[in-house]
């Protein structure tokens, strides 16, 4: 599909997605990206189905255009080994002694976590009959993609390679992201291992594509026009991007974060140390500390565990110590506001485009 007919079957001017980005987002942002004529996406995996109704409701404050709302689809978690929660907190312990904060403690009893999304945050999505709903991590069952759908919602599924892209479209989709390798932020596999899904996004848009009846977002490193325009000449019908909006000043992103994010000796890689999943994000001692370690991690309870370290770094500016998930294309951040950034965006893919067409050899004339 080309860039066109996405934006027209979406209601969007331009073929440009806000990457839903949990715990960054904010509905300023997804406003501003809307308002600007890209599409707007809220990460709201980690919110309860009330606060995503009322984060619904602070976004359609700001924009009447289509936005998206994001969850995760995974089965249950826990029950866990109380041995191996001890391990981790042996791990989190040196960096709490340094921040001063109280040791860490296991909850007790030890938590499960329901599967998502609930029926709860599915209700919440059909009551408010939001534009587009996309999924990270696996599949919605056929029947409540088309429940969505006759709400008038768009949906979106996430998938790391073609064969999780196909299993997403016969599930009845109206779009597939693609995430390459260096996409910030949670690693979107389903099926199979994190290792074989490790794909470039264009080498996986180029295959993919031409496989897929619904369009396909490239998602993963793209920080400008260029790459926009590289993605766009490979056969996506649009870009996700998130790394390069974390700049902008309606994240409301903590200074520490802002520091990790612009040093420039920035470098990302894949961890688990936030939540027990394979993730990208900015490399720190606080990541270093468990990847380098052997204990088991623990989705999602590692999460938990660690949030009380995360937050004092936070709090105390410890840009040495923090976590933060971000792209490979990080150290190309620019700190412009969102609608700014996207008028850039989109005047950079056109110049690039016409450069690259410029440089096509044309067959002489007889």
């Amino acid at each position: 599909m080309r860039p066109e007919a996405f934006c027209a079957q979406f209601g969007i001017a331009q073929p440009l997605v806000l990457a839903p980005m949990a715990g960054a987002s904010t509905p300023a942002l997804v406003a501003a990206v809307s308002n600007a004529g890209g599409l707007g996406s809220y990460g709201a995996a980690i919110l309860a189905p009330e606060e995503v109704r009322r984060t619904i409701q602070a976004i359609r404050a700001l924009t009447d255009r289509p936005f998206n709302i994001n969850l995760f689809v995974q089965p249950a978690g826990g029950p866990y080994n109380p041995r191996e929660v001890e391990a981790m907190l042996a791990l989190l312990r040196p960096l709490h002694d340094e921040l001063g904060i109280a040791p860490p403690v296991a909850p007790d009893p030890l938590p499960t976590y329901p599967a998502e999304p609930t029926d709860a945050h599915l209700d919440v999505l059909l009551d408010e009959r939001i534009p587009v709903f996309s999924t990270t991590f696996g599949l919605l069952p056929p029947e409540r993609v088309r429940e969505l759908q006759q709400r008038e919602t768009r949906v979106i599924g996430t998938a790391t390679t073609v064969d999780e892209a196909l299993e997403l479209q016969e599930s009845g989709v109206d779009a597939v992201a693609l995430q390459g390798w260096e996409a910030g932020g949670h690693r979107g596999t389903f099926r199979g291992s994190f290792d074989d899904a490790m794909i470039g996004v264009l080498a996986l848009t180029r295959e993919a594509v031409p496989r897929l009846r619904v369009p396909a977002l490239a998602a993963g490193g793209i920080m400008d026009g260029q790459g926009i325009a590289a993605a766009l000449s490979s056969g996506a019908a649009a870009v996700q991007m998130g790394t390069a909006f974390w700049g902008c000043p309606e994240t409301a992103a903590p200074p520490a974060l802002l520091s990790a994010l612009t040093d420039p000796a920035c470098v990302t890689r894949i961890t688990r140390a936030l939540s027990g999943r394979p993730a990208r994000g900015v490399r720190t001692r606080f990541l270093e500390a468990i990847d380098n370690a052997a204990a088991q991690h623990l989705y999602p309870l590692q999460r938990t565990l660690t949030q009380p370290l995360r937050a004092a770094a936070v709090a105390q500016g410890r840009s040495d110590v923090v976590a933060v998930l971000a792209g490979q294309g990080v150290r190309a951040l620019r700190c412009l506001p969102a609608a700014d950034l996207v008028r850039v965006l989109m005047q950079e893919t056109r110049d690039a485009l016409h450069a690259a067409s410029d440089l096509m050899p044309t067959r002489e004339r007889a």
